[in-house]
């Protein structure tokens, strides 16, 4: 996209207040700081560099997010779906994980390798733990009773 189609590039008052409600109380610290960046650059008249320096970002980030901007309007300031690791387990291989815990309720790794037999996939005790954090389920170990005697 050329330069001059963004510096030309002006924001109507019904856009300037959804970037400012945004900007202000949007669930996502980085659409807030991309509303903000908008802002900058097409309101305040800020060059690249200048909201680069006040976001903390490269001047390239800042261009992309005009770019998406003047593209596709505020849908541009968030991120495209798909980014980042896929999960390992689909949410019914999360139900086994979390039936296995039934099974295996004490020792995290023991689970994770009851999970490989049944699931195929291996997967770190972390994982595993992060799973049953995300339902709620917690693996504590019981205390040994001669160990709290003494």
């Amino acid at each position: 996209m050329e330069y001059a189609n963004i510096k030309n590039r002006t924001l109507s008052q019904n856009d300037i207040d959804q970037l400012t409600n945004m900007m202000k109380s949007e669930a996502l610290p980085h659409v807030r700081n991309r509303a903000h960046a908008i802002l900058l650059l097409f309101e305040d008249r800020k060059r690249f560099d200048e909201v680069a320096k006040i976001l903390r970002v490269h001047t390239n980030t800042v261009r992309n997010w005009a770019e998406r901007w003047v593209a596709e309007g505020i849908d541009g300031l968030y991120d495209l779906e798909g980014r980042g690791a896929k999960p390992l387990f689909s949410r019914e291989e999360e139900n086994i994980i979390l039936e296995c815990l039934e099974k295996e309720p004490r020792s995290l790794r023991k689970l994770a390798e009851e999970v490989e037999k049944q699931t195929g996939k291996k997967a770190h005790v972390e994982t595993v733990r992060k799973i049953l954090k995300k339902h709620g389920k917690i693996l504590k170990k019981k205390k040994n009773i001669e160990r709290e005697a003494r």
